[in-house]
């Protein structure tokens, strides 16, 4: 069985080991207000918003902030989702330096370019009028979207 330090071992020709820093995470939790969309100067769409994780042990959460680069993960970010959403992102964690009103600050997010939406979503079927005599939808009219993207 392969234990979490060998699953991130690279050898060199000589069989030696090299280090090697992972930095991968995957957190799920709920919007905890609406995206915020913008552009960069490029064009670019930008989408910043922050994940309440509930820990399970008590009643406090940890809130994390996330953003996403591109305009493809941002549109489909923004269509199936909006305040109390439950995600999964996966991808990195980044931290920007930069300066207000000359004191150094240090921002530290979720750079996402993976998700999925925990909470079923309603296919085109199901939006359709195709609901069961209780106001259900069939299963297979539900789906949870996700976005797989390339390497940020």
């Amino acid at each position: 069985m392969a234990t979490l330090a060998t699953l991130y071992e690279i050898k060199n020709k000589e069989g030696e080991i090299i280090n090697m820093d992972v930095n991968s995470v995957v957190i799920s939790g709920r919007i905890t207000k609406e995206l915020e969309i913008s552009q960069t100067k490029n064009g670019t769409k930008v989408c910043n918003f922050s994940l309440a994780i509930n820990n399970g042990r008590d009643k406090e959460a940890d809130y994390i902030d996330c953003t996403l680069y591109g305009t493809a993960i941002c549109e489909s970010l923004d269509r199936f989702a909006t305040k109390g959403t439950g995600l999964i992102v996966q991808e990195r964690i980044k931290t920007d330096k930069y300066q207000v009103d000359g004191q150094n600050r240090i921002s530290t997010f979720v750079l996402v370019n993976n998700f999925r939406v925990m909470d079923r979503w309603k296919t085109n079927a199901a939006q359709n009028g195709t609901e069961n005599e209780d106001g259900s939808y069939p299963e297979e009219n539900m789906s949870y979207p996700y976005y797989e993207g390339g390497t940020i």
